[in-house]
């Protein structure tokens, strides 16, 4: 006890020092596990479309303008431009935008249109150059906990039209259940082999109701704000926790430590007790999700 407690002192002091890993540390993560990733981002979210209510879009005025906001791989990017042809509608305008050049490089080969822009910025300095109310639709697809909860709202809410729309996917709190307790016991019984420490949670919303009370915050109503749950399973707990590092789900917990393969067997082991389900007689890992849909008012 008096070893662990003596752990969580070294992290505390690493916090007030700051000793954090950073997003674009976590990003960079990311783009190494682009092909992984991106069947993640499939498997998580098989049809957009319907998870972000493109039908939506079908009732705005036109020239519609939107805005693909941290693009990622461009997924959203191409299911918006896939879903406007098949309702022929042609006369729009995407901006797709990403602070990693990897994503945007992926991006840009995977969605062929010259009715898109690709933007190489980080996100909250992109909104914050602007002009207000050019926006017909904004969507987000997983990266909200990357950016500061209600300042990104507030742009959000200022760039869109009247009556435009906000429609995004967030993982939530309680996603990943028992993992951040196990990593956070295997560093504080591990102090010196600390490199940074990281929020595993990432500012993620807690449930609908606090993600719809900040966008009524920043002027905008809340249409739809539903939770979702994916579970995982796996026969081993060494599979679990590769399928955690490949596919995104963890991006940038091998960085906590100097050397994580030297940690792999605690951290294994901790899975396998914490995440062994004797009903299936397998390993399990939920992803819990909202998906949320806003608009702002006529006036």
């Amino acid at each position: 006890m008096l070893k662990k407690l003596m752990g969580y002192g070294h992290l505390l002091k690493k916090y007030v020092n700051a000793e954090i890993l950073t997003s674009e540390e976590i990003t960079g993560e990311y783009s190494r596990l682009i092909d992984s990733y991106t069947k993640w981002n499939q498997a998580m979210m098989k049809n957009p479309e319907i998870a972000l209510d493109f039908s939506r879009l079908l009732d705005l005025p036109g020239p519609l303008k939107i805005l693909d906001f941290a693009c990622g791989m461009g997924a959203i990017t191409k299911a918006l431009v896939d879903f406007l042809k098949s309702h022929n509608i042609e006369d729009y305008h995407i901006t797709a935008v990403d602070g990693a050049q990897q994503f945007i490089n992926h991006a840009r080969s995977a969605v062929s249109s010259n009715r898109v822009d690709f933007i190489h910025q980080e996100g909250m300095a992109f909104l914050e150059k602007q002009t207000e109310m050019t926006y017909s639709a904004i969507f987000c697809g997983w990266a909200l906990p990357y950016f500061p909860r209600t300042p990104v709202f507030r742009q959000w809410a200022r760039l869109l039209h009247p009556q435009g729309l906000l429609a995004l996917v967030s993982n939530r709190q309680g996603t990943l259940k028992h993992i951040e307790s196990i990593f956070l016991d295997v560093m504080s019984r591990n102090p010196k082999e600390v490199n940074k420490i990281m929020n595993t949670a990432r500012n993620l919303p807690k449930n609908t109701h606090q993600l719809s009370k900040t966008a009524r915050s920043a002027g905008l109503i809340p249409l739809k704000a539903t939770s979702h749950s994916r579970s995982f399973s796996f026969t081993t707990a060494e599979e679990l926790l590769d399928w955690l590092l490949e596919s995104g789900a963890l991006a940038g917990v091998k960085k906590i430590f100097y050397d994580f393969e030297k940690l792999r067997p605690e951290i294994t082991e901790k899975i396998a007790k914490q995440c062994y389900s004797i009903i299936q007689g397998r390993f399990e890992i939920n992803h819990d999700f909202i998906c949320a849909l806003f608009q702002k008012p006529s006036h």
